[in-house]
């Protein structure tokens, strides 16, 4: 159910020091303009980044907990038991962190290949439909501002061509994944 997400955990001044230690190519990034120092770097495949006023996590959430696939997606017990990891692994707590972006959709075994039924789908209401390839269609606002975005794809073909892991069973199936994402002002959106 959910996947990719972004949080952010606001710091002061030196608070988390030990985190730069914890990430795996740690890179410094200097704004020539404030003299602000970002540090960012990756924890298990999610990217951190360490500004003067927040850390900012994002990367999916299922491909962290189950270690580079996520095929399977995560309901509301694995999200929570995600975090909790990723919150004991930056040794910092996440239960207050401010979530900016979330993605959420699941996973449908269909008869026939995905593109088939991406084909057919029509127009949405209020916004404008992109197709990528066969397998891949975003609905998305007309607008400058994009709140959510509606994503119809092949989740095997997707996840064949990143080389994640394929679980048992699902190799040569139809899967057709349909997530909603979400950025911006959550809280505004969700109500």
């Amino acid at each position: 159910m959910y996947d990719k997400i972004v949080i952010w955990k606001s710091r002061m001044g030196d608070e988390y020091p030990h985190l730069v230690t914890l990430l795996e190519d740690a890179k410094e990034q200097t704004d020539l303009e404030t003299g602000e120092i970002k540090t960012y770097g990756s924890l298990q495949g999610m990217r951190v980044g360490i500004y003067p006023t927040a850390v900012k996590i994002d990367g999916s959430l299922a491909k962290y907990l189950y270690a580079g696939g996520n095929v399977i997606p995560l309901n509301r017990h694995t999200t929570e038991e995600a975090i909790k990891k990723l919150s004991d692994a930056l040794q910092i707590n996440l239960e207050d962190a401010r979530v900016s972006s979330l993605e959420f959709g699941a996973n449908f075994l269909m008869k026939h290949k995905p593109s088939e039924y991406i084909a057919r789908m029509g127009e949405m209401p209020r916004r404008k439909r992109y197709t990528f390839n066969v397998d891949t269609l975003y609905y998305r606002h007309r607008g400058k501002e994009q709140p959510d975005t509606f994503c119809l794809y092949d989740k095997i073909s997707d996840a064949k061509a990143k080389g994640m892991p394929i679980p048992q069973g699902f190799e040569d199936k139809n899967l057709l994944r349909v997530e909603l994402r979400l950025n911006g002002s959550l809280a505004k959106q969700m109500g």
